[in-house]
This record gives C-alpha cells, structure tokens and sequence, in this order.
C-alpha cells in the first residue's frame, strides 16, 4: 500500500480536479433538457455543496473510524465507475426523471427536474468525493513529526489547486473539443487510474481492473437529443445546439430545450411566417429609399434568418454587421443556413462588449440574442444597455428586440420601459407569437409603412404594423430593468407558467 505523503497529496489534488470538473459536466448535461439558466446553475451548485458537506462529516467519521487509505482508495475506484457509467445512461435516466416531475409550470420542471437530475447522476459519487479531504488529512498527520496544521493546509491547498483545473480544463477545452460525456469518461478514468495505483501496490491484482476502463475510449453512441430529423447537433462553451430539417427541406437551429425556434432556413422561399419578417421593414422607417445605403448591426446571429431577409430585400444597400458570441453557432450558419451567401460582416463576439468598444454608428440596430432556447440574456435589456445602443445610433437610428412571448406580460412591460426610461419613442407590436419592441430618438411613423413598401410580399407585414402598433410611453413607477437588478428569467418564467390576457 502506496501510504507515502506524496501520493496523498496526489490523491487530494486529483479529487479536486474531478470535483469541479464533474460539476462543470452536470451543468451541460443537464441543459439539452432543463437549459443552463441560473436556476438550474443554483440547483447544480447546490447539490454539489450538499454533496460534498456530506462527504466531509462521513469522511471524517470513517477516517477516525478505519484511517485505511486501502479504504478510501476503494472507495474512489468505485466512484470512477459509476461516474464512467453517466454517459451510458445519463439520458435515459432524465427523461424517465422529467416525466416524473409535476409540469404544472416549466419554472417547477425546471427548478425540480434540474435538482433531481443532478442529485440522482451526481451526488452520490460526489458525496465520496467529499470524504477525500477529511481522510487524507487524518492520514496525513498520523505521520510520525505531522501536525495537523500542516496536513490540513497542505491537502486543502493542493485540493483548490486542482479544483482550479477541474474548472478550466472542461470549459475551455475538454467539452467544446470532446463534449461532455466524453469529458465525464476522461475523468472517471483519472479517478479509476488513481485508485488501481494506489491498490495495485498492495495487491497486483487490482491493475488488471485498468482493463475494464478500456472500452470508455471505445466509440459509442454519441447523439444527444437525434432523431431522423436531426442534421446536426453540437455542443459548445456556451450551449445544445440542434439543427433539424423537416418533410419540406426548411431547416431550424434550435438551442437546449427545444421550446423556441432560434433560426430557420427555408431555400425556396425568402419569408418565413415568423417574427424575421418584420425585421425585414424596419428599414422603411428609417426613412430608406432605393439607392440609399444603411448601417444595420444585428446583436444575436443565430442562423442569420433576419439578415438573408434584409439582404434579399435591400441588396447591397444594406451594410450589416452580425455580432454572435459562440463561434460553432457562426460555423453552424456557414454550413447549413446559407451564411456566405450574404456578405455579411460577421463578428464573433458579446454583443454588449462589442457595443462598448466599437466606436461606429449605426442606422439600425437589432437585439435577437437569445440563450437557452427561450430566454433574452439580461445584459441586453437593462437601462444601461440602451445607453449604450443609443450612443451607437445616428440621430434618427432605430432599435428592435424580439421579445419571445404570446401574450402581454410583466416581461413585456420590463423591456419596453427600460427602452422608453433611455428613448423619447417606443412601440410595441404582436407579431406572429412574439413581440417587437422598438425605439428611437425621433418619431416613427408606423401608418405610413404600407405606402412605402414596394415589394408586394412585404405589404401584409406593413398593414399588420401599420394597424396594431402602440406607442408605450415611459412608466416611472413601473420596473426597469437595470445592470443591479434584472430578473429576466424569473420574468420569463412566468411567461410559460401562467395564462396572460
């Protein structure tokens, strides 16, 4: 037995690794069903902690009870197994988890289904975890001249450092590389190899479990949410990605959960029946004529469904720049939502950075990011967000968001009066399922779309906003979103849990 201080140090620096890296993978394995919102990161963190707080009471009770580092390795090795099981039975374990959650509200299948996912694929395991430290030390400082001091510091330092890897190595490379059930088999393995190490210098016997660990590098079935639909799908730092194509042809770029469309790509024709098709007249009250050439920056490419609108209507006119956080979304629009072919400028970047660093003016701007499926980021709708695209804006530029929503509610009522507590003119239209918000320093004059529009196909969109656009005046006793407080996704869930009028 392996009981020399060296190898328990190395044993409290690669529990801390898988720790940490093990929590980082809950989170994205959680998200093609429950998404990655806040609350889902809460019920993640939360369930880790309680783990791990666990762990070191019942650690340190069995240190004092069997200080047999035998034990604890045993312990570990069992651990590396199940977590090498995860990626088998992960999914269908959280399907059968989600049907069993009261679906009442999605903010109740989420909070719940999140927490039991998570408990039930993770907290056992991490709960062994969380006895490590409890029973190194007590190893550690039963050395002959070992002050406890010393033992405690020295594995919770090296611990920590590991945890700092575990955080870094998944987000940064391991998961947008391998993704995350691979990740979880990288791991498993390390905490599998650490134990047979360990054991095998007592009894040789136990090295020949290494070759149980072969067949995790063995390819396996890797779709994640595929049917025959499925084009493709991907997972990168920021989110699920799935691209479907139905019985027509038309494609669609869905994010996690599936309950919004953020892109679809129809190759025979250039209207949707979405929201996109509004978007596409916005230049009109902007005062465009033929010929005359405008600036637009689109916050939110997806798969640049508002842009190939704008592109086909206005040609050359439009000079557009598409700012989009995750690269594999960019990648994603190139190969399957005909991105080349519209001569964008495309920026790989947070839409609210690129806004505060770039110093160019804009005659439109468009907000269309969404995260998880259904959520608008909340960066983009605070007071001091508008702030910012307003100074970004010629003197009679104009700003949209689509909000994804059905029927008027507080999350409506939110994003419109933070846009009129920075412009002096915000309207708010229904179109299709959504919302489009827009605003701007000068009057718009909606009415009038209808004798502006010279392409036949756009004329019921321009009646639609002609007809059934409000001006929102600015409410100072309502809520505004700010940058200190913004409770988008509480918002939100509201949205899909309860019954507007």
């Amino acid at each position: 037995m392996i009981r020399s201080k060296a190898f328990i140090l190395l044993t409290a620096f690669f529990s801390g690794i898988a720790v940490t890296a093990m929590e980082i993978s809950a989170s994205r394995i959680v998200a093609p069903f429950v998404g990655s919102s806040s609350i889902v990161w809460t019920n993640v963190i939360g369930v880790v902690l309680a783990a791990l707080a666990l762990g070191y009471y019942l650690g340190g009770r069995l240190a004092e009870k069997t200080p047999n580092l035998h034990v604890l390795l045993t312990i570990i090795l069992c651990t590396g197994f199940f977590f090498l099981a995860v990626p088998y039975f992960a999914y269908p374990v959280m399907r059968g988890l989600l049907a069993m959650t009261p679906s009442r509200s999605p903010f109740t299948q989420i909070f719940l289904g999140s927490a039991l996912i998570t408990t039930v694929l993770f907290g056992l395991p991490l709960v062994v975890l969380g006895m490590v430290s409890p029973f190194l030390i007590k190893l550690y400082a039963s050395a002959p001249d070992s002050k406890v001091g010393i033992a405690a510091g020295s594995i919770s330092a090296l611990s920590t450092v590991g945890s700092i890897i575990g955080t870094f190595l998944p987000t940064l490379w391991l998961i947008p590389q391998y993704g995350t059930r691979r990740t979880i088999l990288v791991f498993a393995c390390l905490l599998i190899v650490l134990a047979l190490t360990g054991l095998s210098s007592k009894s040789p016997k136990f090295a020949c479990l290494g070759l149980l660990v072969l067949p995790a590098f063995f390819p396996y079935p890797t779709s994640i949410r595929a049917d025959a639909r499925t084009l493709y799908e991907t997972e990168s730092a920021y989110q699920y990605m799935q691209v479907r194509q139905d019985k027509r042809g038309v494609r669609y770029l869905m994010y996690n959960q599936e309950r919004g469309v953020q892109s679809l790509y129809d190759p025979k024709h250039v209207l949707t029946g979405y929201y996109y098709d509004y978007c596409a007249l916005l230049p009109y009250l902007q005062g465009y004529v033929p010929g005359k050439k405008f600036h637009v920056l689109l916050i939110g490419l997806a798969g640049a469904a508002v842009t190939r609108e704008i592109k086909y209507f206005y040609g050359d006119d439009a000079d557009i720049d598409a700012v989009e956080v995750d690269p594999q979304a960019i990648d994603i629009s190139r190969k399957y939502f005909d991105l080349d072919q519209q001569h964008l400028n495309v920026i790989n970047e947070d839409g609210r950075t690129y806004l505060m660093r770039s110093p160019k003016k804009y005659d439109i701007a468009i907000v269309d990011a969404y995260q998880n499926a259904t959520y608008i980021p909340w960066p983009l709708t605070t007071h001091e967000f508008w702030q910012e695209v307003k100074a970004r804006l010629t003197p009679i530029g104009l700003v949209a968001i689509n909000v994804n929503v059905w029927y008027m509610n507080q999350l409506v009522r939110a994003v419109e009066n933070s846009q009129a507590s920075v412009f002096e003119n915000v309207y708010r239209t229904k179109v299709v399922y959504n919302f489009m918000l827009t605003a701007a320093s000068t009057n718009l004059d909606f009415k009038a779309l209808p004798g502006l529009i010279q392409d036949a196909a756009q004329h019921p969109m321009a009646k639609l906003l002609a007809s059934d656009t409000a001006r929102i005046p600015f409410d100072r006793n309502a809520l505004v979103l700010t940058d200190d407080r913004a409770p988008v996704e509480f918002l939100d869930f509201r949205v899909y849990g309860v019954q507007g009028k």
